[in-house]
């Protein structure tokens, strides 16, 4: 799947991540959030063996989730990558500034947490790349040319 094709499928999704939000599917941690993504996005090649997250941070940092399709062998074009940066308080964390500190699925009923969470999830959703756009990326040599 392409860039072009994982943001045109937005419009699909939304609503189902809206409904999310006020089930509590997205308040938990950022590993929800991707993840719950990557269903909606991957539908039924979605499986919890092909996703991974690199995280080196301790109480702040940035964590980087990989996730594929379900196949033998994904490719570059089958498998996805998205990073987000997380923090230790609700002044340096999006996440925990829009909810607080949650624990487990409280489902959400007010109306700008909603609408601050859908904005969170929405530029996630937006970050997410196949692996083979990396390709495109010019490297420094190029760039001093």
């Amino acid at each position: 799947m392409t860039y072009n094709e994982i943001r045109a499928k937005w419009k699909d999704i939304e609503p189902k991540v809206i409904q999310g939000i006020k089930d509590g599917l997205y308040s938990n941690s950022y590993e929800d959030i991707v993840r719950n993504l990557a269903k909606l996005l991957l539908e039924e090649a979605y499986s919890d063996e092909m996703f991974e997250i690199i995280d080196w941070g301790d109480w702040q940092g940035t964590r980087i989730y990989l996730f594929a399709e379900s196949c033998y062998q994904p490719d570059e074009n089958e498998t996805y990558i998205v990073s987000n940066y997380y923090g230790s308080c609700s002044g340096c964390d999006q996440l925990l500034g829009i909810v607080g500190y949650v624990d487990g699925q409280e489902p959400i009923t007010d109306e700008d947490t909603i609408n601050d969470l859908l904005s969170l999830v929405r530029d996630i959703y937006e970050r997410i790349r196949p692996l083979s756009d990396l390709q495109k990326i010019p490297s420094l040599a190029e760039q001093k040319d």
